[in-house]
């Protein structure tokens, strides 16, 4: 085993200043050594997350790591994670190889990145899966039903919800302006990268997209590329669709993080139905667009019984080519309906001795 090593040191001879001396920063093959766990002062997993932050970190080196059961579940996950940030061929080849990891949370990484990224044959490798840890069959059937579709495979489609599960926005609640701007093609361009990351399998338009603000939380919803064609929102009545996405942004971090996927399928007549799916696989909104002659659409969205979801009203009109959304009412409540279920309280967690 090769000795360990400090990756920090002075930077040069002769008298202290005084001033505590700034660590160098570490280099790629510095921190190669640390995922190896051969430097002592840089964890194994952040020194990966750095090595994917400078794009350092081939899908052959995140594969192996991901695959050998030796190294630590945080470091295994962590690779995981990055495959399914990674667009390609390599990316895919070693997440279909990690859904027989021996390692629960392993696998979990690897359904959600493959819903990210994969194609056909994750698609069906998926489905022949029976996995017995529950967290492990949650991301298989939210994985599942992204790639249905993104795939345009019928069966995978979600059930329209019942009438009984819709929490309408009604006058007795507190309730306050969505308010909605639309965002221009810079602003749409300059989260290219973040995109790339987060839904590396949606081509996303330059137009169209939204910024929301309903105070505490800020989001951004993008559309798929497809949709600013001629034609392209009358196509969504033919097939399913992963029609765009909802970002929202972490404050801390000054980054946008997938919230949820919009998803569609066509509906009876001229409708669309429209579902809000979180990464968790948890529809939150449902809704419905009506396609008009002219290639437009109506939409309307409400809230459904989660404890994650706020009631709104929100309804407005797309329209075609340019993907223009016109809001008519946008109000969101300030607080959940007393008929949606509490948020859980996080459980303690005993240090053992």
């Amino acid at each position: 085993m090769a000795a360990r090593k400090k990756s920090t040191g002075k930077a040069g001879g002769g008298k202290r200043s005084g001033k505590s001396a700034v660590p160098p920063v570490p280099t790629d093959a510095t921190l190669k050594q640390a995922v190896e766990g051969q430097v002592d002062d840089i964890a194994p997993a952040a020194a990966l997350r750095a090595l994917v932050g400078r794009g350092a970190a081939p899908p052959a080196l995140l594969g192996r790591i991901a695959k050998e059961p030796e190294q630590q579940t945080s470091l295994r996950t962590t690779a995981a994670v990055a495959l399914g940030r990674t667009s390609t061929a390599g990316a895919r080849r070693a997440l279909l190889a990690l859904l027989e990891a021996d390692d629960p949370q392993v696998v979990r990484r690897a359904a959600e990145g493959l819903g990210r990224i994969g194609g056909e044959e994750a698609f069906q490798k998926l489905k022949a899966l029976r996995p017995r840890d529950p967290v492990v069959k949650d991301a298989l059937e939210t994985a599942k039903t992204v790639l249905a579709y993104r795939l345009d495979a019928k069966a995978g489609r979600l059930s329209p919800p019942d009438p009984s599960a819709r929490v309408p926005l009604v006058a007795t609640m507190r309730a306050q302006p969505l308010e909605v701007r639309a965002l221009g093609p810079e602003a749409v361009e300059e989260m290219g990268p973040r995109l790339a990351q987060e839904v590396p399998a949606l081509p996303v338009a330059r137009t169209g997209a939204l910024e929301l603000d309903c105070g505490r939380h800020r989001y951004r919803v993008v559309f798929h590329r497809d949709l600013a064609k001629r034609g392209g929102l009358s196509r969504l009545g033919e097939a399913n669709a992963v029609m765009g996405a909802l970002l929202e942004h972490d404050r801390i971090d000054d980054q946008w993080f997938l919230a949820a996927y919009l998803l569609t399928h066509p509906g009876p007549g001229r409708t669309v139905r429209l579902f809000v799916m979180k990464g968790s696989g948890v529809v939150t909104y449902a809704g419905e667009l009506t396609l008009e002659s002219d290639g437009e659409a109506r939409f309307t969205v409400e809230a459904l019984k989660t404890r994650y979801s706020l009631p709104i009203e929100l309804h407005g009109r797309i329209e075609s080519d340019s993907l223009e959304v016109r809001v008519d009412e946008a109000r969101v409540a300030t607080q959940p309906a007393r008929s949606q279920p509490p948020a859980k309280r996080p459980r303690q967690i005993k240090a053992r001795r």
